[in-house]
């Protein structure tokens, strides 16, 4: 057994959320882990002391801190009708190193193939309602590591929709995906590893995803919104 101390931040920081000492057990039979957490939050300041059985990388780990604490943020936003999320900042090791977690998932950037800002917003105004639920969907699909690739799906859904026949909206023969695939070169296999990955949670599994996982349902969905992107500014299939 090795102890981590994570210490992060409740956002909105200026509110003060105050949670007295709480414990947090979670078993990941999949992963053979098992994580026993203690933590409190005062003034917005997280300290999670972790007892950890088992092997896993760090990201792994800390999604599965994130996941223990949050319901507590959950509890507490909702009392005061607040969305309360946390921002881990930094862990000590059994050695008493202390490390920074980045919050940034740089690679996503490689995955976007070198898309600008100013072709992400073209997108935004060629199809402000469907990028932007798009762009809201990654969004949370970085703020939460358990529902990751819920949202990173639905974010793909969403822009599978630019191809529903005009004369069936609701697409019931699902005409809609063979056209984006051919539209924007998508890897249907990686389309449907993602709604693999996504399924669970969207069916009332909780439980977060192991890191490799998550990055993966994230390259996934990055890589079809970058295409999509680039077919709105274009009007041209991405290669």
């Amino acid at each position: 057994m090795e102890m981590l101390t994570f210490f992060g931040r409740v956002m909105p920081s200026n509110v003060g959320i105050t949670i007295p000492r709480s414990r947090s057990e979670l078993v990941v039979d999949a992963l053979g882990l098992r994580l026993s957490i203690e933590f409190d939050v005062v003034a917005s300041d997280l300290v999670a002391i972790t007892r950890v059985e088992g092997t896993a990388d760090l990201p792994t780990i800390r999604n599965y801190v994130v996941e223990g604490v949050s319901t507590f943020l959950d509890a507490a936003g909702v009392l005061e009708g607040l969305a309360l999320s946390l921002e881990m900042r930094s862990v000590a090791l059994p050695d008493g190193q202390r490390v920074g977690l980045d919050p940034r998932h740089g690679q996503l950037a490689t995955v976007l193939g070198g898309l600008t800002q100013e072709q992400m917003l073209a997108a935004l105004n060629a199809a402000p309602t469907r990028v932007g639920y798009v762009l809201r969907d990654l969004r949370f699909a970085l703020a939460d590591p358990a529902t990751s690739a819920f949202w990173c799906y639905r974010a793909i859904e969403t822009v599978s929709r630019h191809w529903a026949p005009a004369d069936d909206p609701d697409d019931k023969k699902n005409k809609r995906w063979p056209a984006m695939y051919a539209a924007l070169g998508d890897n249907q296999v990686d389309v449907l590893r993602c709604k693999a990955l996504a399924d669970r949670p969207r069916h009332g599994h909780n439980e977060a995803l192991s890191a490799t996982d998550r990055e993966q349902a994230l390259a996934i969905a990055w890589t079809v919104l970058g295409r999509y992107a680039r077919f709105l500014t274009e009007a041209a299939p991405a290669s």
